[in-house]
């Protein structure tokens, strides 16, 4: 017996993850292109050759380095798509017409690939076309069904619909649930029905808590990081399950049940959280051992598998990076020493998505109650006012008189950091770390992310060290040498770290 629950959900506001196709500035790979048309050398080597395999690999060139009708229109239009995974705000309006967070809508609709102006969603079924606020022919989002089968000869149907309405914060304001039509919460008595009983138990078997009347929900470990992560991901919403298996109305459509779909959501969160860093091969190891290990994945990514996925996953990072940085992702490899020379990671601290901390929270797993002689934080590039507000909150938080913040470009007015000297975007990770020394022993963080606190609603100049935010979910890893850092960089920290 099979049942095929078909799960959505009808939102006011909300957020999802979206696999969408971005049209991207490509000048440079155009300029790259075009050198080969002219039998110029655009690159030193190796990434010449990089560069090549890589065009071939997107199709702008064939197995003989000659141009491909899409690498044609590459050049003369300067432009791409490139396939993003990410969080995106999602609002409905009365009538359920979708957006995302540009100010668009999603209408179903074929690609017509002359529309250059227009996105597109892959809802995993059909394509959509996000189109401006002028077209009012929109599809909706219908209710569920969840369809019963015995044997092949009978079946019957129970219609199980559930209501959501989020605030902009994404907090559940309102949650309810009909079973054909009558409101699950409203009339307890429903839920003794025989009607109600017979169909579920037949069809639930022991998921069904005849007592208590409710269903056994088994929010294993997997369910609770995916509920953190994605309200309800819109590619697994349909989900069929054996009887056999351990599962409810409320985890079914969470719970991977398939190998690609375990996959296909382990990728989307990986991808949110490294969608604005620069990776050594380290990095993406530490991020993909801190998934794997929540229960539920490793039966789904054996030895074999992982390595494939490593490989999958290193090629959809690639393609996520727009411009300079699509060059670079694997120039990184290029330049860094062999794989096996390269630090080893000695701890990992996982910072769990939405996860209410400070800095000062923060501090205290890096810190544990040791006294810290002196503090480095290194951050190639402050953007913003606030990523150096956060370097200088967690450098003060440490509580040490013998601290110093480096990077290499000053773009803020007051920054007091030292300056190393600037050098070229081009070749470079985007380097975040914090280098401790703890009983004269010299410790480093490699930070993973940029922005690993946000602050909703609150001013860059009210953030305090104890003021709570929520975290991005991401990996501080503690890293075994200096073998990361370039001589005079190794230097600086040496020679500060000695001033005792």
């Amino acid at each position: 017996m099979k049942i095929e629950l078909n799960h959505t959900i009808m939102l006011q506001s909300g957020y999802a993850f979206l696999e969408i196709e971005v049209l991207h500035n490509a000048s440079d790979m155009a300029a790259f292109l075009e050198s080969l048309q002219k039998n110029e050398v655009y690159f030193e080597e190796p990434l010449q050759t990089r560069a090549k395999r890589e065009m071939q690999n997107l199709g702008f060139l064939d197995s003989n380095n000659s141009l491909t009708k899409k690498g044609k229109k590459l050049i003369e239009t300067k432009q791409r798509y490139i396939k993003e995974c990410g969080k995106y705000k999602i609002d409905f309006s009365l009538d359920d017409d979708i957006f995302d967070n540009r100010i668009f809508k999603a209408k179903r609709a074929e690609i017509d690939e002359s529309e250059q102006e227009l996105e597109t969603i892959d809802f995993g079924k059909k394509s959509y076309l996000l189109l401006d606020d002028k077209n009012k022919r929109l599809d909706k989002i219908i209710t569920t069904t969840a369809k019963i089968q015995k044997n092949g000869t009978t079946q019957s149907h129970i219609t199980y619909q559930r209501f959501y309405e989020i605030d902009s914060k994404g907090n559940v304001i309102q949650d309810k649930e009909e079973l054909n039509g009558i409101a699950i919460e409203a009339d307890e008595n429903f839920l003794d029905t025989q009607s109600f009983i017979q169909k579920y138990e037949q069809a639930l078997g022991s998921n069904w808590d005849r007592e208590k009347s409710a269903y056994k929900v088994d929010k294993n470990e997997l369910n609770e990081f995916l509920e953190e992560q994605v309200i309800k991901d819109i590619r697994t919403l349909t989900a069929n399950c054996e009887v056999e298996e351990d599962f409810t109305i409320h985890n079914l459509a969470l719970s991977p049940k398939e190998e690609s779909d375990a996959k296909y959501i382990l990728t989307l969160c990986l991808l949110k959280d490294l969608s604005e860093s620069y990776l050594t091969q380290d990095d993406l190891d530490s991020k993909l051992e801190s998934y794997i290990n929540h229960k539920g994945l490793n039966e789904f990514l054996q030895t074999a598998n992982k390595k494939e996925y490593i490989k999958d996953l290193e090629s959809s990072l690639k393609q996520e990076k727009d411009k300079t940085a699509f060059w670079h992702y694997y120039a990184i490899n290029d330049l860094l020493p062999k794989r096996d020379l390269l630090p080893n990671i000695i701890k990992t601290i996982t910072l769990n998505n939405n996860e209410e901390l400070s800095y000062a929270d923060f501090i205290d797993k890096i810190a544990q109650n040791r006294e810290i002689q002196a503090f480095i934080y290194i951050d190639r590039y402050f953007i913003n006012e606030y990523q150096y507000k956060k370097a200088e909150l967690i450098t003060q938080g440490f509580n040490t008189q013998q601290y110093l913040i480096i990077t290499d470009e000053r773009n803020i007015e007051f920054l007091t950091a030292r300056q190393l000297n600037a050098r070229p975007f081009d070749p470079i990770p985007h380097d975040r770390y914090m280098i401790l020394k703890v009983n004269n022993e010299i410790e480093i963080w490699n930070i993973t992310q940029s922005d690993f606190l946000r602050f909703e609603e609150i001013k860059t100049q009210d953030i305090t060290l104890d003021t709570k935010g929520r975290a991005e979910g991401c990996v501080i890893s503690n890293i075994g040498n200096f073998s990361i850092f370039d001589n005079k960089l190794k230097e600086i920290i040496q020679d500060f770290m000695g001033e005792q």
